[in-house]
């Protein structure tokens, strides 16, 4: 992309551009004709080779904050859940038939309850422990076994019932932490007012930063030249910053609506290439209607982009969400939305004006549990971006993407969280200032997610209230996008390391 302003498809603000609409293409057919050309292309390109890739590294960056608030949300989910199913943990095998062959043993039909839930059956599971219970209610680790699956069944009152009696008796240490954690998660649903604050701070480094084509080669008006200086890939290291703050405010109806919002803050400053750090605040607000039919999800957001610490772009913006469980296992959901967005000029990117415009979205998905401790999810992703400027139309572009993810429980509040993307975006013109053809990228990217409680590993290290629900992660994204047009063909390795820690009250 050219600092040079452009006026329609080859209008020139500048001299030099002129001079190239009218070279003589006879004298370009000689050697020294070829020479000169070259060089006027040389002069038109060097000075700008800072801007040349930035559009593509931008667009990266635009979906680098969104994707890297929602892998946060992701982590924070996993990591919770990880925490309140660890009291779930077993390895037990017991089958039906076993138990038919010594029924009145009260811990072969525990252990069956226990095999039950590794199943994901916790509804039988919840009935086993029940009949147990009515033979003998004092023992304590059976009832504070089913006091768990009740809250996994999110059958809140009658889990409450259970650890409430489990409180007014002789507990180990441990157990009464256990029960303490879930009275507190307890009160916290129940409550009609649910307030949540999380904080990550980690390290990023990235292969190929600024997004340099593979070919080590841009075009220019249809001619390929070799890159030079910052135009070359570059590497570099990143500190990174995540921070949020929501609210669920559950109203007064017998249908269960609640209202929701909250903001957001990300930062990614680079070690080296400042004019690549980034900053976003984004903020939300929204309502979860229940219906028949499902939770209707409408709401609206606004953020705001940072790039190189100027103010690059703004975006106001409109969704609707659709969710259904079906079953045990399986959830449907839907979306649609379309956002606003005004790119503003920045020194980097004086052109960036030209890309203001519209942002049509839809999603589809599924999610199934295959476990109580693995889910499998599957999204197919439309985008349409629209450009305000009808002489800037090589800007727009109609995109489709399908996502596969897996969130895998492993115990003792470790997670892997896993996704594959591919996506195929076209522009709508070509931009002659580089090619005559119109562009079509195909992209494919994967993401690899460990995490653990920071006890975990360094419990022996740390006092506890350094490491008390502070979560590690450490993350591997691979991703490569090939394009008719070599300028946008490149690859980029990265790793993160993340410690976070999230508060509910």
């Amino acid at each position: 992309m050219f600092f040079l302003v452009v006026q329609g498809e080859f209008g020139y603000d500048v001299g030099m551009s002129v001079l190239i609409k009218h070279i003589d293409m006879k004298e370009v057919s000689s050697l020294r004709g070829r020479f000169i050309y070259f060089a006027i292309l040389c002069l038109l390109f060097l000075p700008t080779q800072v801007y040349a890739q930035s559009d593509v590294v931008e667009d990266r960056d635009i979906r680098r904050t969104e994707k890297q608030i929602e892998i946060q949300e992701a982590i924070r989910n996993a990591a919770k859940q990880a925490a309140l199913i660890k009291s779930l943990e077993n390895k037990e095998t017991v089958t039906y038939q076993d138990v038919l062959k010594d029924p009145d043993n009260i811990l072969l039909n525990f252990r069956y309850a226990q095999a039950q839930v590794n199943r994901g059956d916790m509804v039988g599971a919840s009935a086993t422990l029940e009949r147990i219970l009515m033979v003998n209610p004092d023992l304590v680790p059976i009832r504070l076994f089913m006091a768990n699956v009740l809250f996994q069944l999110d059958n809140l009152e009658e889990a409450k019932r259970e650890f409430e009696i489990l409180k007014e008796a002789d507990l180990k240490k441990e157990q009464a932490m256990q029960v303490d954690l879930y009275l507190t998660q307890i009160k916290r649903r129940q409550s009609p007012l649910t307030l949540t604050a999380s904080t990550a701070i980690g390290w990023g480094f990235d292969t190929n930063r600024n997004a340099a084509p593979q070919s080590k080669k841009r075009m220019v008006f249809g001619t390929p030249i070799g890159l030079t200086g910052t135009s070359k890939r570059r590497r570099d290291t990143n500190t990174l910053v995540s921070n949020s703050f929501g609210f669920e405010k559950k109203l007064a109806t017998q249908a269960g609506h609640s209202v929701f919002g909250g903001l957001s803050y990300f930062l990614g400053e680079q070690t080296v290439a400042d004019d690549l750090d980034l900053q976003s605040f984004g903020g939300n607000i929204g309502m979860n209607l229940q219906t028949p039919l499902g939770t209707l999800i409408p709401s609206l957001s606004v953020s705001q982009l940072y790039l190189s610490r100027e103010t690059f772009m703004n975006s106001l913006g409109a969704k609707l969400g659709w969710n259904k469980q079906i079953g045990d296992k399986l959830t449907a959901t839907i979306s649609g939305g379309w956002t606003r967005e005004d790119f503003r000029p920045i020194k980097e990117n004086a052109a960036a004006a030209d890309r203001k415009g519209g942002r049509t979205s839809g999603s589809i998905g599924a999610s199934y549990v295959l476990a109580p401790n693995m889910q499998l999810g599957v999204n197919v992703d439309m985008n349409n971006k629209s450009i305000d400027d009808d002489s800037k139309q090589y800007n727009a572009y109609e995109g489709y993407g399908l996502t596969g993810s897996h969130t895998w429980l492993v115990g003792e509040g470790q997670f892997f969280l896993s996704s594959a993307s591919y996506t195929v975006n076209g522009y709508d013109k070509p931009d002659r200032a580089i090619s005559s053809r119109k562009r079509q990228d195909r992209q494919y990217s994967a993401r690899f997610t460990y995490g653990a409680p920071l006890k975990l590993w360094a419990g022996w290290l740390l006092p506890e209230f350094l490491t008390k629900d502070v979560t590690m992660t450490a993350t591997f994204e691979q991703s490569r996008t090939h394009s008719n047009i070599t300028n946008y063909t490149y690859k980029n390795s990265k790793i993160s390391t993340m410690l976070s820690r999230r508060i509910e009250f």
